[in-house]
């Protein structure tokens, strides 16, 4: 029975009646798993930048035919994945069996932005007849990864010249294709 990895040990009896001689022959024999374990699925990840940590083993499935997931090693290397930083990042992952036999596979962490630019208004948008304005004395425009995000201003329908209450858009775009768009009211008043 060689089911199990393992040495084994055969003794041979050898008896000659006509020389009258007997002997013992061993035959020692090493059964191995040399077959590494085999990897069924690599997730591939999408991540929020600035995320803390990742728990890069979910949706790694893996097995072997001989060792149990017990004995199984699965090393990460991510090395080269800055969660800080908007890109595509390679994941390498070595699973390993009791006998030293490797399987290498590859993903990708995918890094992304995934949060809209705000706006806060604060103060608020009361102008005088034919006068201009700027809108970062009047609104807070923050990104969680942008630095500048692109701000549009849509005034079209505010007449400067006549006092009245109008609407107006203010968008806010980030490099991610991220954007929120806020209606507010601006007052033109002497």
């Amino acid at each position: 029975q060689t089911r199990y990895a393992k040495t084994y040990r055969l003794d041979y009896r050898v008896y000659s009646p006509k020389y009258k001689i007997q002997s013992v022959q061993t035959i020692t024999f090493k059964v191995v798993d040399s077959i590494p374990p085999t990897v069924t699925k690599v997730p591939l990840f999408d991540i929020p930048v600035f995320t803390k940590q990742v728990d890069y083993l979910r949706g790694l499935l893996y097995e072997d035919n001989y060792s149990s997931k017990s004995n199984i090693v699965v090393t990460v290397d991510d090395h080269a994945v800055n969660l800080n930083q908007i890109g595509v990042y390679p994941l390498r992952y070595v699973v390993s069996d009791e006998f030293g036999n490797e399987t290498i596979v590859y993903s990708k962490v995918n890094v992304k932005d995934y949060y809209a630019p705000s706006i806060t208004q604060i103060k608020p948008l009361i102008l005088e007849p034919n006068s201009t304005w700027v809108y970062t004395e009047y609104f807070l425009v923050k990104d969680n990864y942008d630095v500048f995000p692109l701000v549009h201003i849509n005034d079209q329908n505010v007449n400067y010249d006549k006092e009245g209450k109008y609407v107006i858009t203010i968008s806010a775009l980030d490099l991610s294709g991220n954007g929120v768009v806020l209606a507010i009211e601006v007052e033109i008043k002497d």
